[in-house]
């Protein structure tokens, strides 16, 4: 379940990461058709977001970190959920 939650947390931040890294125009156009989604399709989002997210890695890398700052932030750590063994 956690692993669920932090999967779909990660999912929200990219999306709207790549929805702020659209133009203006273009994400004006992108959330109108959000707002009926029967409008929207993978064709439209690609034609969207394709070629007009300028640098997809570095979207991508910078909410990986945003990711994991609220991870290390918001986690319990406690040792004795991790034994080792001692040799």
């Amino acid at each position: 379940k956690l692993l669920n939650d932090m999967y779909q947390l990660f999912e929200n931040m990219l999306g709207q990461n790549m929805i702020k890294a659209l133009p203006e125009d273009l994400r004006k156009r992108y959330l109108g058709l959000a707002e009926d989604l029967s409008t929207l399709d993978y064709d439209a989002i690609g034609e969207i977001f394709d070629e007009n997210v300028p640098d997809h890695q570095r979207v991508m890398k910078e909410t990986m970190k945003e990711f994991a700052e609220i991870f290390m932030r918001n986690r319990k750590f406690d040792p004795l959920d991790y034994p080792v063994e001692i040799k």
